[in-house]
């Protein structure tokens, strides 16, 4: 039996056991009231319906107390399943983060690489030098804010 079929057979014995309960009740209502209708009630018919009073009581007490506690039990495994279902995308999102976090090592070496050049000795050549290089890493620059926003 799967979890299905035996959360279904609960349910029927639970609804049986109140169901069966009330007709116990009923049935003493009525032996009680035949009872007095006798000019004089007999002692162990009276103490049979007392007997019978209990259990019908006892039964649906038990039927209505299997019910609740199943009840909270669904509820907890709804908020297990919801934490779950949490806990899988904060996992898919910690992945991106991941990735990302990789791309951005990738471009921050490349940018390290391409910084190790020997630096020119005149002014006039660091500046023209300088050019090429400072909108390569300009372009770089908005690849990483390209990565990084994503």
């Amino acid at each position: 039996m799967n979890h299905a079929q035996l959360s279904s057979w609960s349910t029927v014995l639970t609804y049986a056991t109140i169901v069966v309960g009330l007709i116990f009740a009923l049935l003493a209502y009525r032996l009680l009231a035949r009872e007095q209708r006798l000019p004089r009630p007999r002692l162990v018919t009276i103490q049979a319906v007392y007997g019978l009073m209990a259990l019908a009581s006892v039964m649906i007490l038990a039927g209505f107390a299997s019910e609740y506690v199943k009840l909270d039990f669904e509820s907890l495994q709804t908020e297990v399943t919801a934490a779950s279902t949490a806990l899988d995308e904060q996992r898919a999102a910690n992945e991106t983060l991941r990735v990302k976090l990789q791309l951005v090592r990738e471009v921050a070496h490349t940018l390290d690489a391409q910084t190790r050049k020997p630096a020119p000795t005149a002014t006039q050549d660091c500046v023209e030098s300088a050019q090429p290089e400072r909108e390569q890493l300009l372009a770089l620059g908005q690849r990483l804010d390209a990565v990084v926003n994503r």
